[in-house]
């Protein structure tokens, strides 16, 4: 028989119960918890590495790769990056962090007076974009070491720790977050975030004067990455009120929040400067949205817990909400089991994890969908950290209750960690190749005209293998779904340009127009050369 776990005990801090442990559990192989992190970040490469010879997904990538190579090649715009908008100067998105790690990977690839990611290739040129995808890659084997940190600080069980890491790193929900250029916003958050707190926490545990300074500079690294990081104060706060590890009267709490305070205004003032001239969102937006996104709160647990739904390019709509439901009741059955067995401090822990997955979340369901309509699974990278600790606390109550050795804990997890591995390894073409991406989308997202649109005009323009019969399919159908998608008209309009039918053409083009989209003055070129060709 195995031998029975001892309790951890607890310590005492400031002057009051703390339930933190200076003694771990169950070592893995009675190795150092580091030999752990090597073996994840190693087991991180070999699964990714080969995405680091793919393309373009034609999602975003191209905008920040190529479009912005200019811009990437500046050294002055890693201070402009405060000053400016994502996608343009005035805008609702305010990410500087993103925009200076694609100059930082710009800067890394060398030859700054050079092109080297040029709009048009040439046909059979490739574009090599491996130093962005390696970013990507680094990104995730720092958060996966941040993450073992985050659950052996709380549970103090060194194997369940290193297999819920090992889990994290090999979830096929992260495909889009490490596969997928632009997906490294979640990443860079999650460093941040994770971060800040850990550095917290050690600070309520200890008090050592350099962690507040760590603390103010994760929390601005969280803040000008993305806005998400708004609830990263009050998540860190009350998760240390409810678990205990400090009290509401202790100097160190308001420390605490008197540095979330100030790195919250100053980054309100940095962000107000550029957004107050952005197109303001309404209020009923706001509203509608919540109500439309709302299933995103079961139907993102169902593809942590129950990944078999998953979508490059998915909408609430087009989402099966069984594994989403599944998920939420066995989560309430886990967290009745922990009430009923007495086992309080897991439970805690696992209804701080459910918390965590919560707020973590809520910016995507309360984002507009004037702003945005997809609900991407790499925004599902911050929130499970939440449910990876509610799902571990729920390991640790079975491995104590039933005595369980640490060699069968760590065989579960390596056996679910494979599969998932498996299954994340048969994603990753779909990141890799635009053609796959959007046949990808179209298949798994039927109601929206976007993905129909997208890999229409990748068909239409292919150098290599032009199918416009497919294409011109492809646009129809996207018509018929929405005819007032951004872009669409144009390409319609283009479509009866070359058969002829300038009328037809004229109307798209002004119903393109009517938007003030960026391609205006190429639609205007357009007519006007078709008018002069045909002396009209």
């Amino acid at each position: 028989m195995a031998k029975k776990q001892q309790p951890v005990p607890a310590q005492k801090t400031a002057g009051h119960e703390n339930i933190i442990s200076t003694t771990f559990e169950a070592p893995v192989f009675g190795l150092p918890w580091w030999v752990g992190a090597i073996i994840l970040a190693v087991v991180s490469v070999v699964l990714y590495i080969p995405s680091l010879d793919g393309g373009y997904t034609d999602l975003d990538d191209t905008i920040f790769v190529r479009d912005f190579e200019q811009y990437n090649r500046s050294d002055s715009n890693y201070l402009y990056s405060f000053k400016r908008g994502v996608f343009a100067i005035n805008d609702n998105y305010y990410r500087p962090l993103l925009l200076n790690s694609f100059v930082w990977d710009r800067h890394r690839e060398g030859k700054l007076t050079a092109t080297l990611h040029p709009i048009d290739l040439g046909q059979g040129t490739t574009d090599d974009i491996s130093q962005y995808r390696e970013t990507n890659l680094l990104l995730h084997i720092l958060c996966v070491v941040l993450v073992l940190m985050f659950l052996r600080f709380h549970l103090r069980h060194e194997t369940i720790a290193f297999a819920g890491a090992l889990l994290f790193a090999l979830h096929p929900a992260f495909v889009q977050a490490v596969a997928w250029i632009p997906g490294r916003n979640d990443t860079l958050l999650t460093f941040f975030a994770l971060l800040y707190a850990l550095s917290s926490w050690c600070y309520a545990r200890n008090g050592r004067a350099w962690l507040p300074v760590i603390q103010f500079v994760a929390l601005l690294g969280a803040l000008f990455t993305k806005e998400t990081a708004v609830l990263l104060v009050p998540a860190v706060l009350v998760t240390m009120l409810m678990l205990q590890y400090i009290r509401l009267a202790d100097k160190r709490l308001w420390v605490m929040t008197a540095i979330g305070a100030i790195a919250g205004a100053a980054w309100f003032v940095a962000r107000n400067a550029v957004t107050s001239q952005a197109e303001p969102l309404m209020q009923s937006e706001v509203t509608d949205s919540i109500l439309d996104r709302f299933p995103l709160l079961w139907q993102s647990l169902g593809k942590l817990l129950l990944p078999i739904n998953l979508n490059v390019f998915p909408w609430v709509g087009d989402t099966s909400n069984i594994p989403g439901l599944i998920a939420a009741l066995l989560c309430a059955g886990i967290a009745a089991w922990l009430w009923r067995a007495d086992r309080r401090r897991e439970l805690m822990w696992f209804a701080t994890g459910i918390l965590w997955y919560v707020l973590f979340l809520l910016p995507a369901v309360i984002v507009p969908s004037s702003l945005n309509r997809e609900a991407f699974e790499h925004r599902l990278y911050l929130p499970f950290a939440g449910v990876l600790l509610a799902l571990c606390a729920a390991g640790l109550a079975v491995a104590r209750t039933w005595s369980l050795a640490p060699r069968n804990i760590l065989l579960a997890g390596v056996v679910l960690a494979t599969v998932a591995g498996t299954y994340s390894f048969m994603r990753l073409d779909l990141f890799t190749d635009k053609f796959r991406f959007w046949e990808s989308a179209v298949a798994s997202t039927p109601s929206a005209a976007y993905p129909r649109m997208m890999l229409a005009a990748r068909y239409y323009r292919d150098k290599l293998n032009p199918r416009k019969s497919e294409a011109e399919k492809l646009f129809a159908e996207a018509y018929a779904r929405d005819s007032a998608q951004k872009y669409l008209n144009y390409y319609m309009g283009n479509l009866a340009i070359e058969r002829g039918d300038a009328d037809a053409a004229a109307r798209y083009y002004k119903k393109e127009i009517a938007k003030d989209v960026p391609i205006l003055t190429e639609i205007c070129s357009k007519m006007g050369r078709y008018y002069v060709e045909n002396k009209q």
